[in-house]
């Protein structure tokens, strides 16, 4: 009988067992060693300026508004000026149709005629009956009746040339709108043939600005903020019709009347700005930062530089080496310990870890002065080796490392080197 050939089996088992250890040993060798990398940015102090500023919106408006209305009623006759025209005072603007009015002004005159007559009259029959009176031809009742009508005359006539007055301003005063002031015509209301009422209050045909080359700011400030905002303070501001360019002012006034705008409290503040060069228009939305605070060329560092988590083993490495120190009676160096008035100075008392030349780890206890939110300023430094770097941030891929980049001024005050941290290195 012809022997089977037999078929050689595949090492699956063999390719099982490849599977489960290549990656077993990835993720306890290589893997791991990746995860326990840590790196470090690092900078030098820097010499800048920096500002303490508080933030806000306001709008712009013309300074020295003047709303031009009309006392009396009628259809818009003509307008003789549009937007942005330099008007004088006293210059004419519109003129109403004046048809009623003349009539009105000639009924008035008629009036006073009429009454001019009457008057006339009563004072010769007062004259007349003056005489009978006298002569006792008529009772005192008869001239006391006299004496009232001519008085009643005197009253109507009197009337009648209020009226003709007032009829006489209508027509040619109240029915030509003019200019109160020299300005500049920011905003029309009417059209020609338009019909105006004049009620209670007289209805806006136009307002006028005294001119642009100086602008207001109404801005809204946070209750928070506003007892930072002061008179004659400095602003800067920018406008979204020119982003790159920045613009000055100064607050002017602060108002105590507040505002509740979406349950915030809000206050009023009122800041001039200089518009010589025209570009800025009624009504553009300005973003403003109020400088209440400045200081020029001082050293300063990054925020984030003073809230630094150091790694465990930097921090158990450090450790280790002062204990070894204080074994051998070597105390650390320290810097000089500075004069501290109040207990408040704890808060102006700051934490900065270096990087040395020589690639040790090492801490340094500053003096913070003003803070912008970005930087703060240095007023003083403790125990800093020439050309050390200073570490703005750390990463670490490690488990126990994964939240500590940077952290609170609090939680790195509880990573304490032998010896003592926080204001105590002093």
């Amino acid at each position: 009988m012809a022997k089977r050939n037999k078929k050689k089996k595949f090492p699956w088992l063999l390719v099982i067992i490849i599977l489960i250890v290549i990656p077993v040993v990835y993720l306890k060798f290589i893997r791991s060693e990746k995860e326990n990398e840590t790196t470090y940015e690092t900078s030098q102090i820097s010499v800048m300026d920096i500002e303490s500023l508080v933030s806000s919106t306001g709008t712009l408006s013309a300074v020295g508004t003047v709303e031009v209305g009309t006392q009396v009623s009628g259809e818009i006759d003509s307008i003789l000026v549009d937007y942005n025209d330099i008007v004088h005072k006293d210059q004419v603007l519109a003129i109403l149709d004046r048809t009623t009015l003349k009539s009105s002004y000639r009924d008035a005159q008629a009036s006073l005629k009429r009454a001019n007559a009457q008057y006339e009259l009563m004072q010769v029959k007062f004259a007349n009956d003056s005489t009978l009176y006298a002569n006792d031809y008529i009772s005192s009742y008869e001239y006391k009746s006299t004496e009232t009508d001519l008085i009643n005359a005197e009253t109507n006539l009197v009337s009648a040339e209020i009226s003709l007055e007032k009829a006489d301003q209508n027509l040619n005063e109240y029915a030509i709108i003019r200019s109160p002031i020299d300005g500049l015509v920011i905003s029309r209301e009417i059209e020609e043939g338009q019909t105006v009422q004049a009620s209670m209050s007289a209805p806006t045909l136009f307002i006028l600005a005294e001119g642009l080359e100086q602008m207001e700011i109404e801005a809204l400030v946070d209750e928070s903020d506003i007892g930072l905002i002061k008179h004659g303070q400095n602003i800067r501001f920018t406008v979204e019709a020119y982003p790159d360019i920045e613009f000055s002012g100064e607050v002017n006034q602060v108002r105590l009347q507040s505002k509740a705008v979406s349950d915030v409290v809000h206050y009023t503040v009122i800041c001039s700005a200089d518009n010589s060069s025209g570009v800025l228009l009624p009504g553009m939305t300005a973003t403003i930062d109020f400088i209440v605070d400045s200081r020029q060329q001082v050293q300063a560092v990054s925020n984030s530089s003073l809230s630094i988590t150091m790694p465990e083993s930097v921090l158990a490495e450090m450790q280790a080496e002062m204990k070894k120190k204080m074994a051998n009676k070597e105390r650390p160096v320290r810097g000089k310990r500075p004069e501290r008035n109040t207990e408040s100075d704890s808060d102006n008392i700051g934490v900065l870890w270096y990087m040395a030349e020589d690639g040790s780890f090492g801490r340094a206890m500053v003096e913070k002065g003003m803070n912008d939110g970005i930087h703060t300023e240095i007023l003083k430094i403790h125990h800093l080796p020439e050309n050390a770097q200073i570490i703005t941030k750390v990463n670490s891929s490690s488990n126990s490392n994964s939240k500590s980049t940077t952290t609170s001024q609090s939680s790195s005050s509880k990573n304490r080197m032998p010896g003592g941290s926080g204001p105590g290195l002093f």
